[in-house]
């Protein structure tokens, strides 16, 4: 009997927790939950792969390639990654705020037709938004959803997002994903030389024709960089610079993968002056309004100071000269210095290049220009030659002056160049050390017979 009354109660109780668990299925019961109900669309923006807006002559395309988002249309090129993200998260979910009362007058609201269309394509589908004007009283615009019925109030910001310029969308930082991939940089301004950076395995070169490559000082380089990397565009402009006056700054870029890019900057009133907050530049045929630190950016030859360019060079073959007198080491497999197949100190060996990439000139000098120093290029004091393992070989001549300063060839051999007396004096020490180096003795170990308590010292010496 118990058994009997009881299974009507569990019916119901049964059926009582459906109907909740139904109503919540259908409810929206937390505030994520109300908050998808009140969208007209919903896409995940990382599943977005292309936005299109179409509209007052302001059309554009945005596409993903590679994680990141890229203008394709009007004019291909970067997209300010922060500013497009932006935009894709309020046109993935845009936010209404109430529903249009029918029957609506399509045409007053602006819908037909459309102020704007909106495409938004996520894994493969097309999803269609038009978007009308502003509804009075509020900060809403009309807009509907192509494939469904009824007219929507929904938030301002899906129209500005959909509405912004073209230009607008665009990498302010025009070298932004270049530079860091450049091997080649020439530079060309009024007045001066033109010159031509190579970026090699060991660090930078700088060639300046028609005279061989040499090294470029790093330390130059380096703000070079950072003032192409700090070129941002204030407003890309209509007008192309097909009438760009003579003058300006060419910059010509080349990257590791062999793309080119052409950089003219308008200098302003006065190279060496202190740079202007706006200048005009003209970007792969594009003119625009930029904020740039050129020239002051600009070394005019950025060459080293420094006889080995200041860097690290591993050296495999040294060799010395001074008079007629000529020694050479070599470096083994095994990383020891060897001359005339005998051992020497590594340490000398060291020292002499050591001193060939700390010691910084003070500026270079035609040689016909140095005798005012009292310096002959006639016969040098030491020369060393050094060739690394895949390089050609590197001369140095020592000159000396017979009053302030000395000279010696740089690796150009175009002209010299110049350091106090005392510093040349320095760097030439740890070099005559080689002229004297001795091989070192062999190190003989005396076996000591097995049980013996004597030490090898003691087996050599008398008694």
């Amino acid at each position: 009997m118990f058994r009997r009354r009881l299974l009507p109660l569990v019916i119901v109780a049964a059926a009582f927790a459906g109907a909740i668990w139904f109503l919540r299925a259908r409810v929206p019961t937390t505030e994520g939950a109300r908050e998808k109900a009140a969208r007209l669309i919903d896409i995940e923006p990382q599943e977005a792969t292309r936005i299109e807006s179409h509209g007052a002559g302001n059309d554009w395309v945005l596409t993903k390639k590679g994680g990141r988002w890229t203008l394709e249309s009007p004019v291909a090129a970067p997209a300010d990654e922060g500013l497009a993200s932006g935009i894709v998260l309020d046109l993935c979910r845009i936010r209404i705020e109430g529903k249009i009362p029918e029957p609506v007058d399509r045409k007053a609201f602006g819908l037909d037709p459309p102020v704007r269309t909106v495409t938004v394509t996520a894994d493969g589908k097309k999803t269609i938004v038009r978007i009308g004007k502003a509804v009075a009283g509020l900060e809403s615009v009309a807009v509907e959803l192509e494939g469904t019925t009824g007219v929507f109030a929904a938030q301002r910001s899906v129209e500005t997002s959909a509405s912004r310029p073209a230009r607008e969308l665009r990498e302010k930082q025009i070298l932004k994903d270049t530079i860091h991939e450049v091997v080649v940089i020439g530079i060309a301004r009024p007045a001066a030389k033109p010159y031509r950076l190579e970026k090699r395995n060991d660090g930078w070169w700088i060639r300046v024709d028609p005279f061989p490559p040499d090294y470029a000082d790093e330390e130059k380089v380096r703000p070079l960089l950072d003032g192409l990397l700090g070129v941002r565009v204030l407003d890309f402009l209509e007008e192309r610079a097909a009438n760009r006056p003579s003058g300006w700054i060419q910059i010509d870029l080349e990257t590791r993968k062999g793309e080119k890019h052409t950089l003219f900057i308008e200098p302003p009133a006065g190279l060496d002056g202190p740079p202007i907050g706006k200048q005009h530049i003209e970007f792969d045929g594009e003119l625009s309004m930029a904020s740039t630190t050129f020239p002051r950016d600009l070394p005019s030859s950025p060459r080293s100071l420094f006889p080995l360019g200041g860097r690290g060079i591993d050296v495999r073959t040294l060799t010395v000269r001074r008079g007629t007198v000529e020694r050479t080491f070599e470096k083994s497999s095994g990383g020891e210095w060897l001359t005339g197949g005998k051992k020497v100190s590594a340490e000398a060996c060291f020292g002499a290049i050591e001193s060939l990439t700390k010691w910084k000139g003070k500026g270079f000098s035609p040689p016909n220009k140095i005798s005012v120093f009292g310096i002959s290029t006639a016969t040098p004091g030491i020369r060393i030659t050094i060739r690394g393992e895949n390089g050609d070989p590197i001369q140095v001549d020592f000159f000396n002056g017979q009053q302030t300063m000395s000279a010696l060839w740089n690796r150009r051999r175009t002209d010299l160049l110049l350091y106090p007396k005392d510093d040349v004096a320095r760097m030439v020490a740890p070099i005559e050390k080689l002229f004297d180096l001795e091989p070192e003795l062999p190190v003989t170990t005396v076996p000591v017979p097995a049980g013996s308590s004597k030490s090898a010292a003691n087996l050599s010496s008398p008694g």
